[in-house]
């Protein structure tokens, strides 16, 4: 084999290597910051905190709303500490809204960290 060839294998098997690493793994450059302290990596775990905590929620309201509001209803969001729920109807918002207390008295149980309902018109717009 000519050395031509030789070296182009050798950068090849060096770019597999490369390429194979995951996020984190290997050395770090020279005043390069880790994975974890990146900008990138603290968005991630916060979107994904986000995530855990509204399906979380979405698991919670699926179990306290009445089965004939299940389909006309669905989490939206969690805003601080404020469920918010899509209603597919001002009618059905406003019915929610009258069983607040008693909904989010099911949901303390259930759902740490949320102490207020808010019902919205919206609906399901998939």
């Amino acid at each position: 084999m000519d050395e031509g060839a030789e070296a182009y294998r050798r950068l090849l098997n060096r770019r597999q290597v490369r390429w194979l690493r995951r996020l984190g793994e290997g050395p770090l450059r020279e005043g390069a910051r880790s994975v974890e302290a990146s900008p990138v990596a603290r968005v991630v775990r916060r979107a994904a905190r986000e995530l855990h905590r509204r399906e979380r929620a979405e698991q919670a309201w699926a179990r306290v709303a009445d089965p004939a509001w299940r389909g006309q209803t669905r989490v939206d969001r969690v805003e601080g500490r404020t469920l918010v729920v899509l209603a597919d109807s001002p009618t059905l918002a406003y019915e929610l809204q009258r069983r607040a207390g008693e909904l989010l008295r099911q949901l303390s149980g259930l759902l740490s960290g949320v102490d207020a309902l808010r019902f919205v018109c919206g609906g399901h717009g998939d």
